[in-house]
């Protein structure tokens, strides 16, 4: 009987959050987001989202599978714990998007660096979190693709910590 009576008091108890939509989202359903805030916005990455993302590719290969293999190990192995990942090896994880870029005369969401990092985050077991570093078009809009591949470059250094060589 008293089990009987918390299950039907307890929903009254609980109390959440209340959310107000401001806004619909333009974008294709998402699967498996991944998703954060800050006190103004609310920010939607992965799942089917990695489709309507470009990257920018500064090496001559694509995706290596076997870095992304191996930094999904990492990730995994730290439980998802990027800072721990960070302290260990030295590597750092950061997303780089120019929000708003134009490319080939269409508006886009362009990846300049951290492409490796977003697809071992993606496929890791453990880890729910992508550091991303969002730049609005009002601060790239004036930068010129040879400044943008040159900042690319910049972000992707040849060195001993754990990025594609």
């Amino acid at each position: 009987m008293v089990r009987l009576l918390l299950f039907i008091l307890i929903p009254f108890l609980c109390t959440s959050q209340n959310w107000n939509q401001v806004a619909n989202f333009s974008g294709d359903g998402r699967h498996h987001p991944i998703t954060f805030a800050n006190d103004d916005y609310g920010f939607v990455v992965c799942g089917s989202y990695l489709n309507d993302m470009k990257s920018l590719q500064i090496r001559d290969k694509d995706l290596d599978p076997n870095h992304v293999d191996g930094l999904i190990e990492k990730i995994d192995s730290a439980l998802g714990n990027l800072k721990v990942v960070e302290e260990t090896t030295k590597q750092k994880f950061l997303v780089i998007v120019l929000r708003d870029r134009m490319v080939r005369g269409e508006e886009v969401d362009l990846r300049i660096g951290g492409n490796h990092t977003f697809k071992a985050i993606e496929k890791s077991k453990n880890c729910f979190v992508m550091p991303t570093l969002n730049v609005p078009k009002s601060v790239h809009s004036d930068w010129t693709d040879e400044e943008i591949r040159a900042l690319g470059e910049y972000l992707n250094p040849i060195n001993s910590v754990l990025t594609l060589q």
